[in-house]
């Protein structure tokens, strides 16, 4: 019973950290690259500023992502799967 009780507590535990990572908007990548085994690349995004009364769209980082090499079969599996996901089902393609 105490076991049951310490897991459930970890997986409570989990679920509230996981809950406090950011949250990141990208629209772009800039920069991919590789080095010391390392693969590496800039998110972007647009921002819109106003300079001189006019609205500017500049491109802006907003996040660095760095993982080991090992790492990109399994991004590109996640990449694949929300593509799939993001696809209608036969049924809505008939509406």
């Amino acid at each position: 019973m105490a076991d049951e009780a310490i897991n459930q507590l970890k997986r409570e535990i989990a679920l509230l950290r996981s809950a406090q990572a950011p949250v990141i908007y990208c629209s772009g990548i800039l920069s991919p690259g590789v080095g010391a085994g390392v693969g590496n690349m800039t998110l972007t995004t647009g921002l819109s500023i106003s300079l001189d009364g006019k609205i500017v769209t500049e491109n802006a980082a907003v996040a660095r992502l760095r993982f080991p090499l090992e790492f990109i079969p399994m991004l590109r599996e996640a990449l694949d799967q929300i593509e799939l996901l993001a696809k209608p089902s036969a049924s809505d393609e008939k509406q």
